[in-house]
């Protein structure tokens, strides 16, 4: 198994296990960083190393519990988080290199550029993870939530609504730079968002390779009213176009 370590071997407190399910699931590299700057970077992450509960300070936990979550942190190298996601390694080198300030150079196996897919933890980061200064967090409940990590520029210069939200104004999401869209299709997001930071797959509608024609039109139409609801005037007109043309 290839080990690749992105930070000092005492500040390795974070190890991902990246193991193929077509070889049987045997281990087939492992890589080594901080859990607490990936757990900054990452929600989903976070709640899947620590559990829905055991989350930040910052969202209602004890002091005590603070404790438990260091001592938790300080023991996972020894406790690998295991995932059956090889071909995302290239995204994972990429968003680990980036937090660590590890030059791509420096890296034994292969690097993704943006957009990065963790498919397995619902994360797309749309852009350089070094500037990826917004999340959102979209879907039907916190449980099956999709995390989107955005520029704040491309954002603010698509819609006037994330100008408002994220430029300087009394918005509580200025200054945490998140926004939490509960209810709300993660699919249509991320049609939305991989336009917005101009990426091809945007142009399509978030309907799944086998889904039918039908689907297709059902996922534009929840992507214009998401494109409406949020002020995205250009693509507002493109989904707009789409639709007469399906329609023809």
């Amino acid at each position: 198994m290839v080990v690749e370590r992105f930070c000092a071997e005492d500040e390795g407190t974070l190890s991902l296990v990246l193991s193929s399910s077509e070889d049987g699931g045997s281990p087939i590299c492992e890589l080594l960083g901080s859990a607490s700057l990936v757990c900054a970077f990452s929600r989903n992450l976070e709640a899947r190393l620590l559990g829905p509960g055991q989350v930040a300070s910052e969202r209602g936990t004890s002091e005590q519990d603070e404790d438990e979550d260091l001592l938790f942190f300080d023991g996972l190298p020894a406790a690998s988080l295991e995932m059956q996601s090889l071909g995302d390694a290239a995204s994972w080198r990429r968003i680990l290199a980036e937090l660590h300030n590890t030059p791509l150079s420096k890296l034994q196996g292969l690097v993704s550029s943006p957009p990065l897919w963790i498919r397995e933890l619902r994360l797309l980061c749309l852009c350089a993870p070094s500037v990826a200064d917004v999340r959102i967090m979209a879907g039907e409940s916190l449980e099956q939530a999709w995390e989107f990590r955005c520029s704040g520029e491309c954002l603010c210069a698509a819609s006037p609504f994330f100008a408002a939200a994220l430029g300087e104004s009394p918005w509580i999401e200025g200054k945490s730079r998140e926004l939490c869209m509960w209810g709300e299709d993660a699919r249509a997001w991320q049609s939305m968002l991989l336009h917005m930071h101009n990426w091809p797959q945007g142009i399509g509608t978030g309907a799944g390779k086998d889904d039918g024609e039908h689907e297709e039109v059902y996922s534009l139409v929840r992507l214009l009213a998401l494109c409406k609801k949020y002020l995205v005037d250009n693509q507002e007109k493109e989904v707009l176009g789409r639709l007469r043309d399906s329609q023809s």
